[in-house]
């Protein structure tokens, strides 16, 4: 992602803007698709903790 332009005893960096926005690009979609799990994982979370609140049927007095 940097390119290296040695000028007499110096060295400069430049910053290889192609590569760097493929990174970026990148991170991004691994970052999206993290995002989409962990939405999941608080669905099934929240699902779990509604069933275990629910009222059994014999706690409706329905027997």
């Amino acid at each position: 992602m940097v390119r290296v332009v040695p000028i007499g005893r110096e060295r400069r960096y430049q910053v290889d803007e192609a590569q760097l926005a493929r990174a970026v690009s990148q991170l991004a979609s691994v970052g999206s698709a993290w995002d989409a799990r962990l939405r999941r994982i608080g669905q099934l979370a929240e699902a779990i903790q509604r069933s275990r609140h629910q009222p059994t049927p014999t706690e409706h007095g329905s027997d």
